[in-house]
């Protein structure tokens, strides 16, 4: 499989943001958009993770690996969970990554989980210290997350709000980032497959 990948032009709707493109572009050496492959690794490198995951909408033939990636993400905090919708959430998105649940079966899943967050909400409160209940609440977010209609806005969600529960997970996610781009993720290995 060959590296993930999108182009700058393709990147000039998936970065928002006027700095992050400059910097991108400064990082390359290059002062105008074109549509040479750019490894998503290099994004990384350049930018970060976040903006790594933010440029995934600009590749939506991936779709099923960023799902996956959300996934694999979520099941990190997943035993903060207590929600069974919230658990199932996300089976059904891993499952849809899959091609065993229907899109149909996904949103619904993705509507359910919506409510477990609404019901977590009203029992935490947000503080500084990181309660038990706040990271509950943030591991039942990222159910949701998983869910999300948009494949790469569920990989975007999923690592910030495992990130927000342990931010010493960053590397390892980081990690795992790396190896999808590179086609050696578990889910690539396993079950390798066309995305969604």
């Amino acid at each position: 499989m060959e590296e993930m990948h999108t182009t700058l032009n393709k990147l000039n709707l998936g970065i928002p943001f006027f700095e992050e493109k400059k910097k991108l572009l400064t990082y390359l050496g290059k002062t105008e958009l074109d549509d040479e492959p750019l490894p998503f690794t290099t994004i990384l490198e350049s930018n970060g993770l976040n903006d790594a995951l933010w440029c995934a909408q600009s590749a939506p033939e991936y779709s099923r690996d960023w799902r996956l990636f959300a996934v694999w993400c979520a099941r990190q905090v997943q035993d903060l969970i207590e929600d069974t919708r919230s658990l199932e959430a996300i089976n059904v998105a891993e499952n849809y990554a899959l091609g065993i649940a229907t899109e149909e079966e996904l949103m619904a899943a993705f509507f359910l989980a919506r409510k477990a967050v609404k019901a977590t909400w009203s029992k935490s409160s947000y503080s500084p210290l990181k309660s038990l209940k706040e990271q509950k609440f943030e591991a039942v977010r990222v159910a949701a997350c998983v869910a999300a209609a948009n494949p790469g806005d569920a990989a975007y969600w999923a690592v910030v709000s495992v990130t927000w529960i342990d931010p010493a997970m960053e590397d390892s996610i980081i990690e795992m980032f790396k190896l999808m781009c590179q086609g050696k993720a578990p889910w690539q290995v396993l079950t390798p497959a066309t995305n969604n």
